[in-house]
């Protein structure tokens, strides 16, 4: 099961005590105005003797989109039957083999592993946000469901961490795996063993038997439960469905629910109410890491082991509700032992002896349950010296419901039957907060950045040493593990956190502010034809910069009038047409492009109606011509003995013959058009 393979140190002197936080509501007093609650049943065993060990529920995955989002990927309508209930791992996940309607991934699922560290077991596969759903009781006993929505992590591979030869079941005695390097191997016995860093996936190995874990621990499980993404943290209590509910949303507004639930003999109470008193309780240390998504993030509380009288700690405890023996820090194993000492106390809730339980350990490591029913199975050691830890193994919760309240910090106990090796006195039992070192994070000043450079790498440092988280607070930038990539210009908020782990505290978060300057733009323009002259004719003007439209400017309006990018014609000429664009918020204003549009004089024709000739004397006759570009038209006589012109009349002074010819000289818009001219002869 997940627990603490590193332990903190405890060489430091307890030199004060952590001050006591505000406890309007507590295990102790009850939670006052609070009496919802649900009551979710095990489908399988109990935490007793008879109980034949595990716990169990069932989850129906219903896959209804959260929060109104969309394009979830998400598991649909399936209820899996009797999944192990599990206090020391965080997260639930499922093998993909038993869930159907599977959607493939989107930006809205993202992958991630589940690591067990006691049986060395790697789970991996995709956290999908979805709906499950409990069948319970309400607080007066009617059914209903109660609903979390979470990331659940969909296992498609089965893998072995490093130092690890797991085990994983088979639906047949024997045969052969294909592991993800297409590679082979032999199994027999029902079960396949993975060496370090092996791993098989369901696609490619029908016979492998589901998997599945109902993970409802807390505390900084940084190396088990790792996914990646855009959920805040690795160990944000969001994975955990009992303390996720839609009713826990509410809290703390009326008929809202506590955050919190009460691990009983048959069953798990979901909320806490009025009703929950006189538990032992100690308050929970902040582990550091971000709770924007859920309710706060807490550390495993402190106990003490007692070795024939001899006191070892206070260390890290974790009531663990998924293996059936104990095990301790190497260093106090070997003490006991080295002390032909066999008998041992567990002080819970950093009481200091004033709640826990009694068991004896035999040679070998195997303890007496006779009468006895807290008394694990045996005792080992969890290869740690210098520090301690305690994992208690299920049988502490046949001596003690156990009390988590994610909302305050709290975790107590109460014991569930009368056996004589259970000691306990209600109350509260402050922890000592100066057991874990401190630490601070170096965050070295960025240097001014312009928008469109390379994405680059954030360099905080813990003085721990530990791996530091990044979020972008405020700012045009999106940031991934420690690359920082720029999307515009402007001030960007960069936080560094280090939430810690079991020796060293959270570090204060540190807050960098980087500059992204604007970006520096060219105008493309390309260059306009010349026109011919046509009276209100337009030309599409064409440029283009990074920064915005591009506003066009004609030099001349007599030649071209300008409207957006619409160059309308005035007159026959040239303009400097200046295109600008004046910036934006991630670009600087452009240097100015200019262009000459020309415009040319067009040209025209003359049509010339025929001439009627008339008899000498008979006075004059009129003259009709016309021109293409609308101008007047001139005549000229090529014999004035003959014909006279006076505009467009025509006089016949004599006999002869005579060429009159029809003229337009163009002006400043048009071409002088070419003559036209009609012969005849006077009789």
């Amino acid at each position: 099961m997940n627990y603490f393979t590193r332990l903190f140190s405890l060489l430091i002197a307890l030199v004060a005590v952590c001050p006591l936080r505000s406890q309007t509501t507590n295990p102790v007093d009850g939670y006052s105005g609070y009496t919802n609650s649900y009551f979710l049943s095990y489908s399988k065993g109990s935490f007793s003797p008879s109980g034949n060990g595990d716990v169990f529920v069932s989850i129906n995955f219903a896959g209804t989109a959260t929060n109104g989002a969309t394009d979830i990927k998400h598991i649909g309508g399936v209820t899996v039957t009797n999944i192990q209930v599990d206090t020391g791992s965080r997260g639930l996940y499922v093998s993909a083999n038993l869930v159907s309607n599977v959607i493939t991934p989107t930006t809205n699922s993202w992958p991630g592993t589940n690591y067990l560290s006691s049986s060395k077991r790697v789970f991996i596969g995709h956290y999908i946000p979805t709906a499950v759903n409990f069948q319970v009781t309400d607080q007066n006993s009617n059914p209903t469901i109660a609903t979390a929505y979470i990331p659940v992590l969909v296992v498609d591979t089965l893998g072995s961490f490093a130092g690890g030869s797991p085990t994983y079941s088979m639906n047949n005695s024997s045969g052969k795996v294909i592991l993800t390097t297409g590679a082979t191997k032999s199994y027999s016995g029902g079960k396949v063993t993975l060496s370090n860093g092996q791993a098989v996936s369901y696609s490619n190995n029908p016979h492998l038997d589901p998997n599945w874990n109902f993970g409802v621990g807390f505390g900084p499980h940084t190396n088990e439960t790792s996914p990646s993404g855009p959920v805040g943290d690795n160990t944000n209590q969001i994975y955990n469905a009992l303390i996720n509910l839609t009713t826990m949303s509410q809290y703390p507004a009326n008929g809202g629910m506590v955050p919190g639930y009460i691990l009983e003999t048959n069953g798990i109470q979901l909320g806490l109410t009025e009703s929950t008193t006189n538990f032992a309780y100690t308050e929970l240390l902040p582990s550091g890491y971000s709770d924007a998504d859920s309710v706060p993030d807490w550390r495993l509380s402190l106990g003490e082991v007692v070795a024939n009288g001899f006191t070892n700690g206070p260390g890290t405890i974790l009531m663990d509700a998924g293996i059936g023996y104990s095990f301790l820090s190497t260093d106090v194993v070997y003490g006991w032992k080295r002390r032909g000492t066999n008998a041992l106390s567990i002080n819970l809730v950093n009481s200091g002896g004033s709640v826990g339980y009694n068991f004896t350990v035999l040679p070998g490591g195997s303890t007496d349950q006779s009468n006895n029913v807290v008394a694990p199975s045996g005792v080992t050691n969890n290869g740690s010296t210098n520090s301690l830890f305690i994992n208690t193994g299920r049988h502490v919760f046949y001596g003690f419901n156990m009390l988590y309240d994610a909302q305050n910090g709290f975790i107590g106990v109460i014991p569930n039957n009368s056996d004589t090796n259970v000691f306990f006195t209600p109350g509260f039992y402050p922890s000592p907060g100066s057991l874990l070192l401190k630490q601070t994070i170096l965050f070295p000043a960025v240097p001014a950045k312009n928008y469109g450079d390379p994405a680059f790498a954030l360099k905080a440092t813990a003085t721990s040493g530990l791996p530091i988280t990044y979020s972008v607070l405020s700012g045009p930038a999106t940031v991934s593990r420690n690359i920082l990539t720029l999307t515009g210009a402007g001030t960007i908020t960069v936080q560094a956190n280090q939430g810690g782990d079991p020796r060293y505290l959270g570090a204060p978060s540190v807050n960098v502010d980087i500059v992204s300057a604007q970006k520096s733009q060219a105008i493309t323009f390309v260059a306009p034809s010349a026109r011919v002259f046509i009276q209100g004719g337009t030309n599409t003007l064409v440029a283009t910069a990074a920064g915005g439209p591009v506003t066009f400017t004609s030099g001349n309006s007599n030649i071209v009038t300008i409207s957006g990018n619409i160059a309308t014609t005035v007159a026959a000429g040239s303009s400097t047409i200046t295109a600008t664009q004046a910036g934006s918020t991630n670009y600087l204003p452009a240097n100015p492009v200019k262009r000459v549009l020309t415009i040319e004089k067009a040209s025209q024709t003359i049509t010339f109606q025929p001439i009627t000739p008339i008899l000498l004397g008979q006075g004059t006759f009129s003259l009709s011509a016309t021109a293409s570009s609308g101008l007047p038209v001139g005549f000229i006589s090529s014999n004035t003995n003959v014909v006279t012109v006076s505009g467009s009349s025509a006089f016949i002074v004599g006999k002869g013959t005579v060429v009159i010819t029809a003229t337009q000289v163009g002006n400043n818009n048009w071409k002088a058009a070419r003559p036209v001219g009609q012969r005849f002869s006077a009789p």
